[in-house]
């Protein structure tokens, strides 16, 4: 959409001279903007699909006279051969900020990113590269919503229900927490930092029924919860080592108690060993991995 496209170069904040390197190169609109405002020399698009980066390079050069590099590789080892970028963006989501991105960004740089979980993806991220004890730290806050195609490496299994058909015995209880909790973005994004590895899905019933399905791929938890209209109180079944909807319960009564904070609260630092997702402030560690 032109509309996120736009939101996100003004996220990035160029300014004449920078240098910029473009993850997911896709039909090259994005790399045909930047190269109008910066000069195709300063602009560096890596796509890990050959025909899509071979079509890419063509209709830049038609549009342009002059393309900008147009790199056929893995968007997660970035570019190196023509780093210090000033400038960083991504054109497909990611949970696992990739090391190489920041490394390759000049201290004072800016990286900007589609950020998502399992459960919600997701936000836009802008995050500001500075120098830390053990290497390079980039942080930043959520600064807008933008749900892009997952990078290849880290898209999560497609099938969320398989884990449940495989059945097993269940944990059976009842709760008091609408499942249209996830209805609310920031409740969902909030559950979705506090319970990692979790898909959902939906199946609807009769009669304005519905059953919302938790899954967690990795581990073969599942957890449903079936809504009734007009019902007070919803039954649950759970399998598996994890609890998901009670981690979904606790997750949302965290968020409740923080007083109901937007997603534009939160932000992310990513570090040499590790990242995490903040509130309000970088030392408000919410979750970290």
């Amino acid at each position: 959409m032109p509309s996120i496209v736009a939101r996100m170069l003004a996220a990035l904040r160029v300014e004449d001279g920078h240098r910029v390197l473009e993850i997911g190169t896709g039909t090259g609109y994005n790399a045909a903007l930047l190269s109008a405002r910066l000069g195709a020399e300063r602009v560096t698009t890596v796509e890990v699909d050959p025909g899509v980066a071979a079509a890419a390079r063509r209709s830049l050069k038609a549009a342009l006279g002059r393309a900008p590099a147009v790199v056929t590789g893995d968007g997660a080892q970035g570019w190196r051969a023509a780093a210090p970028y000033d400038r960083t963006i991504a054109t497909c989501s990611v949970h696992d900020v990739p090391r190489a991105w920041i490394e390759q960004t000049a201290p004072g740089g800016i990286i900007v990113l589609p950020w998502g979980t399992t459960l919600r993806n997701g936000v836009l991220l802008r995050l500001t590269v500075d120098e830390g004890p053990e290497g390079p730290v980039a942080s930043g806050p959520v600064v807008d919503d933008a749900a892009f195609m997952w990078m290849r490496a880290q898209a999560p299994p497609r099938d969320v229900m398989a884990v449940a058909r495989a059945g097993g015995e269940t944990h059976d209880s009842r709760t008091g927490l609408d499942p249209h909790v996830l209805g609310d973005d920031d409740a969902w994004f909030a559950a979705g930092v506090l319970v990692p590895g979790c898909q959902w899905a939906t199946g609807q019933g009769p009669d304005g029924a519905w059953t919302l399905w938790l899954a967690d791929a990795a581990g073969g938890s599942w957890a449903s919860v079936d809504y009734e209209p007009d019902a007070r109180e919803y039954d649950v079944r759970q399998h598996g080592p994890r609890r998901l909807w009670t981690e979904l319960e606790a997750a949302h009564t965290w968020w409740t108690a923080a007083g109901r904070p937007a997603r534009t609260r939160f932000g992310l630092t990513v570090a040499a060993a590790a990242q995490h997702v903040w509130l309000d402030d970088p030392g408000t560690v919410v979750r970290a991995r």
